[in-house]
């Protein structure tokens, strides 16, 4: 009875929902919370418990690209896709549990030929609830229209708000109307990134901002307000019915319970720096070897901007990266990639860094028609295509996640990296199961994977 008592609920307030507000994030915009990428972090509805499927879609632009975290790719339909005479192009959201919603910040693709392009005129937002035994109904005359928004096309964000927060188990986003902007391509929804919001809440907002002191960057000590196990436990109770719908705040009350413990602790083989005179893991500052060897040497195969880690994750896993930089710092990129899988699907697209805490899912590759089993995941890389005078010595990057590996980069130390190999043989022995078995070489010319073994 109680779940019928609520659906009913929820549509007595929808009934009163017809248009929420329109926000344009412009220029004079850009000092507030929605240019700031820990407050976006910290609410945002995380892509590790949603999937995504559209109705029409061009296989080079695919719909993963709107919810990839970058804003240099996006999503975009086929053109002319009509019901009844009537353009609607859908994007259908499934969610793992119930979430809360009540803004959605979506941008529309900025590169220079496609601006603005596949902008919402109206959008039509529906939902539906899940069942008693936690089913989804299939039908499209299930979903309830809960808002319709009707607004002028624009290159910036937009930060699309309900008039009441929403429950869902699942949300269509239907581009109802749009504008041609590209002539003679007809009417085609895009998107550059769609990013649903949780409804803001204040201790939320001490868990992004209070915790932490802003200058330490590692995120290893606490604020004094904070430096008890009391007072985060407080604050964790006051948001323990929504923890799990955002993982990358119950990420950092568990981190804070950690250093009140004293069980966290800093390794120096997880930190990378663009410092050229550190004695570990340097951050090359090469430019842009990939475009140069391809355009210039015109190598069709030969160079990358890939610089490993010796580091690597599973499929699916949530990784977490610390990043500091100067401000105008350009930032590297992540490649999460699939060890021992097929040629033509193995590396990710690139995730791009910014300052702060990053949460990134690794990516999933088709290993399904590879002969031997394997492990689903594999070594991830930074990528930083920049030069000294593009980027200073001050960037870097700390993974707090991730399973370390033996990396031997030219000049290392040998009998350190021997002990470091051996030690790494002996407890993947342990642990079959979990431990992939390799190790890395790499030097300014080459990258060598292969099988560790005992030196």
């Amino acid at each position: 009875m109680k779940g019928n008592i609520i659906y009913i609920f929820l549509i007595f307030i929808f009934e009163k929902i017809k248009s929420g507000i329109i926000r344009e994030i412009n220029k004079e915009f850009l000092e507030t919370k929605y240019s700031d990428f820990q407050y976006i972090q910290g609410y945002r509805i995380p892509n590790s418990i949603m999937s995504f499927k559209e109705n029409f879609g061009l296989i080079s632009h695919p719909l993963s690209n709107a919810f990839d975290e970058n804003f240099n790719t996006y999503w975009q339909s086929t053109a002319f896709q009509k019901v009844n005479d009537v353009f609607k192009d859908d994007v259908e959201v499934t969610f793992t549990k119930t979430v809360i919603i009540d803004r959605i910040l979506y941008q529309a693709p900025t590169l220079p030929n496609v601006i603005g392009n596949g902008y919402p005129i109206e959008l039509k937002v529906y939902i539906k609830l899940r069942n008693y035994d936690g089913s989804l109904s299939k039908e499209d005359s299930d979903y309830l229209l809960v808002d319709d928004f009707i607004s002028e096309r624009t290159g910036n964000k937009v930060l699309f708000i309900f008039n009441e927060k929403i429950y869902c188990d699942q949300i269509k986003l239907q581009w109802a109307r749009m504008e041609e902007i590209i002539k003679d391509r007809g009417e085609q929804a895009c998107a550059s990134e769609i990013i649903f919001l949780f409804p803001e809440n204040e201790y939320i907002n001490k868990t992004i901002y209070d915790i932490f002191p802003k200058k330490d960057y590692y995120k290893l000590n606490l604020n004094s307000e904070y430096n008890n196990l009391i007072k985060i436990e407080d604050l964790e109770q006051n948001m323990i019915d929504f923890l799990d719908i955002l993982p990358q705040i119950k990420y950092i009350i568990n981190r804070a319970k950690e250093i009140i413990k004293d069980k966290l602790k800093y390794e120096p083989r997880r930190e990378f720096t663009t410092n050229q005179t550190s004695q570990i893991n340097i951050i090359n500052q090469h430019g842009d070897v990939a475009s140069y060897s391809q355009n210039v040497l015109l190598m069709s195969r030969g160079g990358t901007n890939r610089q490993p880690t010796g580091i690597y994750a599973y499929s699916n896993d949530i990784i977490t990266i610390i990043v500091d930089s100067d401000d105008n710092d350009p930032l590297p990129s992540i490649r999460f990639t699939q060890y021992i899988g097929l040629s033509s699907d193995w590396l990710s697209s690139p995730f791009q860094l910014k300052k702060g805490i990053n949460y990134l899912n690794v990516s999933e590759f088709n290993i399904d028609n590879i002969e031997v089993k394997v492990k689903k995941g594999g070594p991830i890389y930074i990528e930083n295509p920049y030069e000294p005078k593009e980027q200073s010595q001050n960037v870097k990057i700390y993974f707090d996640d991730g399973i370390l590996f033996p990396l031997f980069r030219i000049n290392d130390n040998e009998k350190i990296f021997k002990n470091i190999l051996n030690n790494y043989i002996i407890v993947g022995k342990k642990n079959i199961k979990t431990y992939y078995n390799i190790m890395e070489l790499y030097s300014d010319k080459l990258i060598i994977t292969w099988n560790a073994r005992c030196l």
